[in-house]
């Protein structure tokens, strides 16, 4: 289930118009996904993928600063 929802995220944050891009979409995917996730599961599977894609996508600075603003919000 979460390699999934982890796919379903990682689409999200690579091709969602950045204006998009924000903590409560991200839920939303989650939810959308399977409604009785854990808020952690969840929070882990965020940092995984935006830890991949800074990595494999260091081009995109302004992208890289929304996604870690995803993260703090999360919390």
């Amino acid at each position: 289930m979460s390699t999934n929802l982890q796919n379903k995220i990682h689409n999200f944050l690579i091709n969602a118009e950045e204006r998009h891009i924000n903590a409560t979409a991200v839920v939303h995917q989650g939810l959308e996904e399977n409604s009785w996730i854990p808020q952690s599961e969840l929070r882990s599977i965020v940092d995984r993928v935006v830890g991949y894609i800074s990595i494999s996508n260091p081009s995109s600075p302004l992208r890289q600063l929304k996604l870690i603003k995803v993260l703090s919000q999360l919390i």
